[in-house]
């Protein structure tokens, strides 16, 4: 599934970034630091996440049909696109786990996650009413349970307190801009061009989705006023 998989490359390259500054920080003992820096890690998975999880859903069949001619696995895409939001948490989670040094605890969550889709493929996937929609269930089973594994590890070593409101209003802005999404798509035609069609549909429900991120405040302006483009902007003012 590289199509679910290409928006991890951002949580992959935060991931990258996160061992280093949480092992300076674990060993100046500044535990406040460490929190900080993992909510801000699982903040940025869910706004890029959830973007992922909007476009893929509601544009499964044109994309498919873009990028590989064929529609057949929209049903596949549309299953497994909201359990990989769980999937690029993953990546700092796994990131913290080892700057933590609990390598060992993150191999063996993998390992029960791999048993669990194990399980599930033999259950499932052996069945004729499931067939290939088990093995992509057990595949959802998979990220979900390794996700929570790693989440409920890294609360045993650290203390860490969990903002539901940035979860409720992240949901909330996956769900409306869906909504739109899905309202174009459905109703408003842009181009009988398909490609044309998706690019502005696609691009509208991305501004909505900016739009309530920033209504939400889930980005927030101090922490763009850090990106290099953004400071070049700032000084041609």
């Amino acid at each position: 599934f590289p199509l679910l998989s290409l928006p991890a490359f951002i949580t992959y390259a935060l991931s990258t970034a996160l061992v280093p500054s949480i092992s300076e920080a674990m060993a100046k003992r500044q535990h406040k630091l460490v929190e900080h820096r993992l909510q801000q890690a699982l903040r940025i998975s869910l706004i890029t996440g959830g973007w992922s999880v909007v476009i893929l859903y509601v544009f499964a069949s044109p994309v498919l049909t873009l990028m590989y001619g064929s529609d057949s696995a929209t049903a596949f895409i549309q299953l497994l696109a909201p359990c990989f939001l769980f999937h690029y948490f993953q990546s700092p989670l796994t990131s913290v786990l080892q700057a933590l040094n609990l390598a060992r605890a993150a191999m063996m969550n993998t390992f029960i996650g791999a048993i669990v889709k194990l399980i599930v493929i033999f259950v499932l996937a052996s069945r004729p009413e499931f067939q290939m929609m088990g093995v992509a269930l057990a595949i959802a089973a998979n990220i979900v349970t390794v996700t929570f594994l790693h989440y409920a590890t890294v609360l045993k070593k650290i203390t860490f307190t969990i903002y539901a409101k940035d979860y409720i209003f992240g949901g909330l802005a996956i769900g409306i801009a869906g909504a739109f999404g899905f309202y174009l798509h459905k109703y408003i035609i842009f181009s009988h061009a398909l490609g044309i069609q998706t690019l502005w549909e696609i691009t509208l429900t991305t501004i909505v989705y900016i739009v309530l991120l920033f209504t939400f405040k889930l980005i927030r302006k101090e922490e763009l006023s850090r990106l290099p483009i953004i400071r070049k902007l700032s000084f041609l003012k």
